[in-house]
């Protein structure tokens, strides 16, 4: 099986992306540059999945404003990018194969700039231990369900359970971005990392300020590159309280929003998820490693 982990497998297989994602982020990954080849290439993917012209409309906006094809040296996405600025009616509706030749560089980029390094790392070597035990345990399920009786109570798997394991989140971040709904997981994930860091007080107050600033650029200006629909009235009393922020409000101004934002998505998002097939398929992997850990 290993030889077949190639970087063709790795973006076609949720195992795969799972692995390649983790050593992206890891201290020894392939750097901003290598990670934003990774993401732009995750992100043309769903661009291209989208069956509507609403849905693409919004996807390839997101991607040409999160990536910059100058500082990665693409020159197929700069010039999209510069077309879009100078007449963005030529954008819509944007064709399917807008973003091919792009997404085509990127990965012919990763493979021969950096799937050696993931080859070599221990990422890969848990990539292909995992693919092997996936497989006996497909295996061995089949036959397990022919003599399971239908009255057997399946084991749940809350919202909080998905999201508090890795690849759990991985599995429901990849079918919130389907949805276009990522921003509200990615909003989540950098909060917590905000709120570990308030927590350890190893951040400086203008640090701290400056971080709440990013976060609200991002995902609470109208028009930013991952923007939540939340309402205006949430809108604008976080842009209030941003007038007076102070090393303790930094730490609290967030909370209400993320609440409220963790609330929406296990009503409105998790349900469509637990009844999809990669769900179904992870599930008893992922209830296994929350079990482990309990």
């Amino acid at each position: 099986m290993e030889s077949h982990i190639d970087l063709s497998y790795v973006l076609g297989s949720t195992l795969g992306e799972f692995y390649f994602n983790g050593w992206v982020f890891s201290p020894a990954g392939p750097g901003r540059i290598g990670s934003q080849l990774f993401g732009l290439i995750l992100d043309i993917k769903d661009f291209k999945a989208q069956s509507t012209a609403e849905n693409r409309s919004k996807r390839g906006s997101s991607v040409l404003g999160r990536f910059s094809g100058k500082e990665l040296s693409i020159a197929g996405l700069t010039a999209i990018q510069e077309r879009a600025k100078a007449d963005p009616s030529s954008m819509e509706p944007p064709g399917p194969r807008l973003l091919d030749e792009v997404y085509d560089v990127a990965v012919q980029r990763v493979d021969e700039e950096f799937f050696a390094k993931f080859q070599a790392s221990p990422q890969y070597t848990s990539l292909v231990k995992e693919v092997a035990e996936h497989k006996k345990k497909l295996l061995t399920k089949k036959s397990v369900l022919k003599a399971e009786s239908k009255d057997d109570e399946e084991e749940l798997l809350s919202f909080t359970q998905c999201l508090g394991d890795r690849f759990g989140f991985h599995l429901f971040k990849k079918f919130c971005t389907t949805k276009i709904s990522e921003q509200h997981v990615l909003f989540h994930m950098e909060f917590g990392f905000f709120s570990k860091a308030c927590a350890g007080g190893s951040m400086e107050e203008q640090a701290l300020k400056d971080k709440v600033q990013s976060m609200y650029d991002r995902y609470i200006a109208k028009g930013g590159t991952l923007a939540m629909e939340i309402t205006d009235a949430q809108r604008d009393s976080i842009t209030t309280a941003m007038g007076t922020l102070t090393a303790e409000t930094c730490a609290t101004i967030y909370v209400p929003l993320h609440a409220e934002r963790l609330k929406w998505m296990e009503e409105s998002l998790y349900p469509e998820f637990e009844s999809t097939d990669v769900l179904r398929a992870y599930k008893d992997q992922i209830l296994a490693s929350v079990n482990k850990q309990a």
